[in-house]
């Protein structure tokens, strides 16, 4: 019984499938729909495409200034310190922490 319902769902879908292509094909033969919408509405990338790029030019820096640069960068950068203490299997945390052995 679900063998059949399986096939017949198959068939189902093949001839949709077959029909949605006859109906792409027709559409391909049709040629070009011209769209008065399209024209009449510019998109955003339209316009971004068409608007002037503004050109940024800028002067190659050199050594001394990268280097300070750099430098500058470095000391905003945030450090943070994570220990790792190895405690042996026979003591406690708190004796470890307090130097006790």
């Amino acid at each position: 019984m679900s063998l059949t319902c399986f096939i017949d769902k198959l068939d189902s879908k093949n001839a949709e499938a077959n029909n949605l292509k006859a109906e792409l094909e027709a559409l391909k033969n049709s040629g070009p729909v011209s769209s008065q919408a399209s024209v009449s509405k510019p998109t955003y990338a339209t316009k971004v495409a068409s608007a002037p790029k503004a050109a940024v030019a800028t002067a190659p820096k050199s050594k001394k200034a990268s280097e300070k640069e750099q430098l500058s960068k470095s000391r905003k950068v945030k450090a943070t310190t994570c220990f790792m203490i190895e405690i042996p299997s026979g003591m406690t945390v708190a004796r470890q922490e307090f130097g006790k052995r």
